[in-house]
Order: structure tokens, then sequence, then C-alpha cells
């Protein structure tokens, strides 16, 4: 990891010339307004982040060339000329002896370099999802295939609610109808014993009248007696074993047959859709447990993450410090929690820079010198006036020439 131990900067925006030696985690910038704090930490941002991080008028004002060198407690050195005119910068990557980095050293910036870890305030500016994914990434767990799939249950889920109502409003637009068979009546059934029955009727009858002409015939013909009375008692016998069907009974059934067999297929069609909805809900409610399991193994998922600093989660889309959504937190807590992530995010170049913080309290202080002392990492800040900081800065200037920065840290 990677913390300046020397700083020079020449010509840079408001400096004239600067030499600082940092000594600790937390270096303090003071000064008046206007007195070029801030173009003390641009000139770092400059150094390390190459073009991308160049001001609109990064010279100092009629001077040819701005010059900037950082020595790294890593062995490096690295040196940035920019030309006033065209903005061109030279840069050299040296070791301390002299030697030139071999590696591309435009390439060695880009690996160290992030614009979010320079200054943790850039974090608290990013969207919301941006937020979500950046901590989640730092903390080693990937919610987005789970925040997928629950999407996808959700979306399968959602698409069955245009069923249920249409599948609802159908069932209840059917009268269940008591005391009717399962099965619809057979016109053809009943027509045929209809027919049965008039042609058993047709013969009663006229066995029934051959009887009366039997008797009749006993009466005139004596001789005939027997052979009569052996007749009639077969008739008889056969009157007794077939009794005369309900014509009345059967026409009436065939009458009603209509109504019931509706009745019959409303029934039918409740059942049926009845089934079907209840098929849905269960689908439905499947849907549901999955998504609720879905859930919670995300929620497990983000609990067993590593974040880089304590009382920090992720939840339903966002980052909570302390129980609280980042959105609602103060300023200086999402400060505090910006220089985490930052660390978190470069663990090559542990160098911070805090520009115009005017509302860090000392409690704030203290907690930003213990992030940094636990990462062992660099943070610089600037702070107007000169009370509580490790070097003023005058006129573009060192107040007092160029000089070692003391120790910053517990009661400073």
């Amino acid at each position: 990891m990677a913390k300046i131990v020397k700083l020079q900067a020449e010509n840079v925006k408001r400096i004239e010339v600067v030499e600082i030696t940092p000594d600790g985690n937390l270096v303090v910038i003071g000064g008046r307004n206007g007195a070029g704090k801030t173009s003390l930490l641009d000139s770092i941002e400059m150094l390390l982040g190459g073009k991308r991080a160049q001001t609109e008028r990064p010279v100092h004002e009629g001077e040819e060339n701005a010059y900037i060198r950082g020595e790294l407690d890593t062995n490096y050195v690295i040196s940035k000329t920019i030309n006033a005119k065209t903005g061109r910068e030279e840069l050299t990557v040296t070791d301390k002896a002299g030697g030139k980095y071999s590696g591309g050293a435009q390439t060695l910036l880009d690996n160290l370099y992030n614009k979010h870890t320079i200054d943790p305030r850039r974090f608290a500016t990013l969207d919301k999802d941006k937020r979500y994914k950046t901590l989640a990434q730092i903390a080693g767990v990937d919610p987005e295939p789970i925040e997928r799939r629950i999407l996808g249950i959700f979306e399968q889920r959602k698409m069955l609610n245009p069923k249920i109502q249409e599948l609802e409003g159908k069932v209840s637009g059917f009268r269940f109808h008591q005391d009717v068979p399962e099965v619809e009546h057979s016109v053809t059934d009943i027509s045929q014993q209809i027919r049965e029955a008039t042609a058993k009727a047709n013969e009663y009858d006229r066995t029934q009248e051959n009887l009366k002409k039997a008797w009749q015939d006993i009466a005139d013909y004596k001789a005939k007696i027997e052979e009569l009375e052996n007749f009639a008692a077969s008739a008889q016998s056969w009157l007794e074993q077939n009794p005369k069907p309900d014509l009345e009974q059967l026409n009436t059934a065939l009458a009603k047959v209509d109504e019931v067999n509706t009745k019959v297929r409303e029934n039918a069609w409740q059942k049926s859709l009845s089934q079907e909805l209840s098929n849905v809900k269960g689908q439905y409610n499947k849907f549901s447990t999955q998504l609720e399991e879905a859930r919670k193994e995300k929620q497990e998922l983000l609990n067993r993450a590593q974040y880089p600093i304590p009382g920090i989660s992720l939840k339903d889309g966002e980052i909570y410090y302390e129980d609280i959504p980042f959105s609602e937190i103060s300023a200086s807590k999402r400060l505090i929690l910006g220089a985490a992530i930052g660390f978190a995010q470069s663990p090559e170049l542990k160098i911070l820079l805090i520009k115009d913080a005017p509302y860090i309290d000392d409690e704030s202080m203290q907690q930003l010198y213990n992030l940094a002392a636990a990462v062992d990492g660099q943070i610089w800040i600037e702070k107007g006036g000169d009370q509580g900081v490790s070097v003023v800065i005058e006129d573009g200037r060192v107040r007092g020439g160029s000089q070692a920065v003391p120790h910053h840290g517990d009661g400073a």
C-alpha cells in the first residue's frame, strides 16, 4: 500500500512553491480562503490521476509549467510537469535511487488511482444503485443473481393476477343448484322409455279388451269355456306381471329434462372453474414462497459479507449505517463511510483527499484518524483557519517555508 512521504509542488494553480514531509496518517492543511489549500490537494490528485484529473487551469498564472513530485513509501517517486499552453503532461516514475520504472508509468498510476478513492465525498454523490453495488463488491458478495431470480419469480406471480381475477369473476357468475344429479339426463333414453312404455300400454289395452271379449265369448259360447278360461288365466297372469306404465310421470320428466340438464351443466362449469382457480392460486402461493425464500437467501448472503467498517450493512437495495439509510445519515458520517469505502476500493493506494470540509468536528476528525491508522492509510484534509492543523498555506507557500508535517492523531 502507498502513502506520500514527501510532496513538492511548484506553480500549481494558486501554489507558488510548497514542500511538505507528512508524518502520520492524517494531514490537515489550514489557511485562509484563497491561500492555496485546495490547490495543494488538487496537485496530489493531478499527480496520481493523470490528465483525467487535470483541472481547467492547472498552471499558476503567468508561469509556463507546473511541476509536482511525490515520493511514496513504496519506493516510487512520481514526477509530473504540466504545460500551461497545451496542457500536455510529462510523467516519470522512478525509484528513490533514480532508476526508471520499467512497467509503464501511466499503467502504474491507472492501477493505483480511483476517483472515488481519492475523494471519499464523491461516493455520496453516486446514485443509490451504484452505491449499493459498490459496497456489495467491496464486501465480496454479488446479490445480483438472486435479485434477478427474485424479479423473475415476482413477474411470474404477477402474471397470474389477471387470470385469478378472470376466474373469480366467472365462478361468481354461476349459481350452484342443489338437488340435481352430477350428469345430464339423456333425452334419448327417456324417449326410448316412452316408446317402450307406449308399446306396453297399447299391449295392455289390447289384452284388456281381449279379456272382455273372452268373457263375452264365454257367455256366448259355452263350448269354448274351457279354452277361454285358460286364456283368461294366462292374460290375468301377464297383467299382474306387467303393470301399466305411468305415462304422465314420464311426460313430466321429459318436459323438465332441459331445465335439469342446464343446472347440471352450470354445476359442472362452476366445479371446473373452481378447480382451475384453486390450481392458479396454488401456483401464486408457490411463487410467493419462492419469493420469500429468495429474499431470505439474499439477506443471509448480505449478512455474511465482510464490510469495511463496523455498523454498515446492505438491505432493501440501500446502504445502511448504524441502521439508518445512507440518504438520511449526516454529512460527517457520509464522509467517514466514503473514506472507509475509498480505502477498501484501493488496496494499493491508501491516499484520500478531503477538500473544503467545514462540517468536520473534532469527533469526526478523530474517527477519520482512527480509520486511516487502522489500514495504514493517509488522509489529506483541507480546513479553514490555522487551529488544529498540520501545516498552514499562506499565499501559495507553506508558512515558515518547507517543513516536516507533525503527526496528527489522538488529541490533535
